[in-house]
């Protein structure tokens, strides 16, 4: 998925352990497509984002994917406003 879309999120059960199957069905309903990272990376806390973005910075994780790119966009504008506080 390349936008968010609010309605493949709203019939799907949390905390379970069939959130991501139950999710890609919801998609696959809704005719969109998607991508998925590693199946164990889940992104809930911020040492998790920071986690994710050094892997993609590593190359462990392509900076090609939607994901990445929205995660390396939301860390470095982070950084660039933590500069300026700073000055």
């Amino acid at each position: 998925m390349k936008n968010p879309t609010k309605a493949v999120f709203e019939n799907v059960q949390y905390g379970y352990g069939n959130v991501l199957d139950d999710t890609v069905a919801s998609i696959k309903n809704s005719n969109l497509t998607y991508d998925l990272t590693n199946k164990n990376i889940d992104i809930d806390e911020e040492e998790d984002l920071v986690h994710f973005y050094n892997e993609i910075k590593k190359e462990n994780i392509s900076e090609n994917m939607h994901t990445s790119k929205y995660i390396i966009e939301v860390i470095e504008e982070y950084e660039r406003q933590c500069l300026q506080l700073t000055v």
